[in-house]
């Protein structure tokens, strides 16, 4: 866990003159001892409350920067999300490409793995070959079995994502790039306010040298968060092969 020495030292001595305070109101009195006691308790544990959220913007700052690529940090991060009750739940899709069925199914496993190693994922679900403006609810409907076959640690596809969320209680969807997931920013409003159980999405852009982003539900669909860069895709982004 990150902590800043500085704030330590200030609430350790914030603590103590306080403290001194207390009892020097009424001194050898029960009741000041009780009272000490009390307070001092109460605000251990809000200064230990203020260093783990303040541990935690520090480790969401430096990914916001792009400072760290290697993002042991954001596993960390990625646990308290556990930690709280969330499935972290990986999302990989290919767009309709002229690549051979060999090199589309070698890309969808390369993503997959990396998630998996990267960021921590519980389980990942796959869109074989969709649009990346593409409607959530129509990818997947036809698609060829043969390939999903052929992945290794594939849960499904958008459609067994749909189903999913349907019975799940906290999500945090995850996926490589803002296209990725999608670059519809309507139709990802509608996912949103038609699952209440995806929470949290991350959006993994290290792979390109770039930031790490995370947005919350309700600040996507009550406009606090901006989503407008998921309607950023201009061109297919350059992944390894």
């Amino acid at each position: 866990m990150i902590r800043r020495e500085s704030d330590i030292a200030a609430t350790q001595r914030n603590l103590t003159r306080n403290t001194k305070y207390v009892f020097k109101s009424q001194p050898g009195s029960l009741y000041a001892l009780f009272a000490g006691y009390m307070w001092l308790k109460m605000n251990l544990k809000v200064s230990q409350n203020f260093l783990e959220f303040h541990s935690l913007k520090v480790i969401l700052d430096d990914i916001a920067n792009g400072t760290r690529e290697d993002i042991p940090e954001f596993r960390q991060y990625v646990n308290k999300f556990k930690s709280c009750g969330y499935e972290v739940i990986g999302y990989v899709r290919k767009s309709h490409d002229n690549e051979d069925k060999d090199t589309r199914i070698r890309l969808l496993q390369s993503m997959i793995d990396k998630l998996f190693e990267r960021l921590l994922v519980d389980k990942i679900y796959v869109s074989p070959m969709s649009h990346a403006g593409e409607s959530f609810s129509s990818r997947d409907v036809k698609y060829d079995k043969t390939v999903l076959r052929k992945l290794n640690k594939a849960e499904g596809t958008t459609q067994d994502l749909l189903s999913y969320v349907n019975i799940a209680k906290k999500i945090c969807l995850v996926g490589v790039d803002f296209g990725g997931i999608t670059t519809n920013c309507d139709d990802l409003r509608n996912l949103l306010s038609q699952n209440k159980s995806i929470k949290k999405i991350v959006i993994d852009r290290s792979p390109f040298g770039k930031s790490i982003n995370i947005y919350d539900r309700d600040q996507m669909l009550d406009g606090s968060q901006d989503i407008s860069e998921f309607n950023c895709r201009k061109g297919p982004a350059q992944r390894s092969k």
